[in-house]
């Protein structure tokens, strides 16, 4: 049961103290199974806490070390089961990028107008959305030459794919203003390179009714490197779908 809960449906966790425990983003099936950041600095908190945000995490020195599960040390327990695939969420490491959304507004839309193609509209950029340390009059410039881009090029290329299946989701949760959650872009898979994305799709709810949120997991992993791949989807928290792509498809795989 939770304690408290997040604009956009986060659930938090108090300490006897009434310190926050832990921010849970997700629990997957199964027991200890959570993305949870624990025992969270200011920063952070102030962020998740802002009624109409956009947090961009670009880089995980905000969230503290990775750790297994929360003991009470300050951290981020990074590493989520579906179906028996691990994944491991390390923003900044292979473009791995986190975001937090409580603020109406598409993430992003083929012109260019959506929240995540205007770093003005992102909570505490200064802090998140930098790969690495910087100035604030170098800040916007960094941003806007390379994270904004490579943004751009994840959703530009899955919205060519839309009418496929495997992608259509994605583009779904792209493209509606309405919808609020966790997006992880580049999710890294325990022992088999990176997905494509993981995503919580949360909704508010009463918390003196039942003290929590409703979350539903999904993600996508397409490995089609080498010399043949597959591709699963995640929906509600378990495969969906599954397939195998031949050799000679793997230049042609959508």
């Amino acid at each position: 049961m939770a304690d408290l809960i997040l604009p956009g449906g986060l659930s938090v966790a108090l300490d006897a103290s009434g310190n926050w425990e832990k921010v849970i983003l997700a629990t997957g099936p199964g027991s200890a199974n959570e993305l949870a950041f624990c025992a969270p600095g200011e920063a952070l908190r102030d962020a998740l806490m802002v009624n109409d945000g956009v947090v961009v995490i670009a880089n995980a020195t905000p969230l503290g070390p990775a750790v297994c599960g929360c003991g009470g040390t300050p951290g981020f327990s990074n590493v989520l089961t579906l179906s028996g695939w691990r994944f491991q969420i390390r923003p900044g490491v292979k473009q791995c990028l986190m975001i937090s959304k409580s603020k109406k507004g598409a993430l992003w839309t083929p012109d260019g107008v959506g929240l995540l193609s205007d770093p003005s509209q992102w909570t505490q950029a200064a802090v998140f959305s930098a790969a690495e340390p910087a100035s604030i009059a170098a800040l916007v410039g960094r941003i806007d030459a390379a994270l904004v881009g490579r943004i751009d090029s994840v959703f530009r290329d899955a919205h060519s794919k839309r009418t496929d299946p495997y992608h259509a989701h994605f583009n779904d949760v792209a493209t509606n203003p309405d919808w609020t959650g966790i997006l992880i872009l580049s999710p890294s898979i325990l022992s088999a390179g990176c997905a494509h994305h993981l995503g919580v799709t949360l909704s508010t709810i009463d918390p003196a009714a039942s003290g929590a949120s409703v979350s539903s997991i999904f993600g996508y992993i397409d490995d089609v490197d080498g010399p043949g791949g597959f591709r699963v989807l995640f929906q509600n928290s378990a495969v969906q779908a599954f397939a195998f792509v031949p050799a000679d498809m793997v230049s042609a795989s959508p």
